[in-house]
């Protein structure tokens, strides 16, 4: 469980050209990584290369109103604040399934441990981080959830920032204002099997610690 959100973490803030792991737990290597783009389609990188940050990125979705719900997911038909305070989280979804807590990290788990959340405790507040989903009972505010279609994903948010060929699924970057969304498709490139959304600041923060 720790894996999966610690690498979506480091994707969001691309101190590694990864994302949230499968099911397989697959990460690029010189053998199943076939091609990545950063920016736009003929911007291709091989997985040794130095990867831009999200700054350097030619990205087209810029933060407004609209773009900022991009920071909720809807569970059961609750919407959810993944940036909010967990105790928030705790009153509507109830208590989780599973509690890992550290000294600045704590990691949560609800609907069979196919809803991630990762938290960051500054001392003072206790915020999400990020969400990791396999389970389509959970949709982004967008409408998109598991199973979903590539098409489908593109249609709701776009040209992709950045994407990752590997031999068992392709991997949709999306840079929206100070939120970073991720979406995982099967190896056949067809359905959506994952997905992440993490906030930039509060990862960078973590990380800093």
């Amino acid at each position: 469980m720790k894996s999966k959100l610690v690498i979506c973490a480091l994707v969001a803030s691309m101190v590694l050209a990864t994302g949230c792991t499968d099911q397989n737990n697959a990460t690029p290597t010189e053998e199943n990584t076939e091609k990545k783009f950063i920016g736009n389609k003929d911007r291709f990188i091989s997985d040794t290369e130095e990867v831009a940050g999200p700054e350097q990125i030619n990205n087209s979705h810029e933060e407004t109103e609209e773009t900022i719900a991009d920071s909720k997911i809807v569970v059961d038909g609750t919407e959810i604040d993944y940036t909010s305070d967990i105790d928030e989280v705790k009153e509507k979804l109830g208590k989780p399934e599973t509690e890992e807590i550290g000294n600045t990290v704590e990691f949560y788990t609800y609907k069979n441990g196919k809803l991630l959340i990762d938290v960051y405790n500054d001392g003072s507040n206790r915020n999400i981080t990020g969400v990791e989903v396999s389970t389509d009972e959970i949709e982004t505010n967008r409408g998109i959830k598991v199973g979903d279609t590539k098409e489908a994903v593109i249609e709701k948010y776009g040209e992709p920032d950045a994407v990752e060929q590997l031999d068992d699924n392709h991997r949709y970057e999306y840079y929206i204002g100070n939120t970073f969304v991720l979406f995982i498709t099967d190896a056949e490139d067809k359905n959506v099997e994952s997905f992440c959304v993490s906030n930039l600041d509060k990862t960078k923060a973590s990380q800093n610690m």
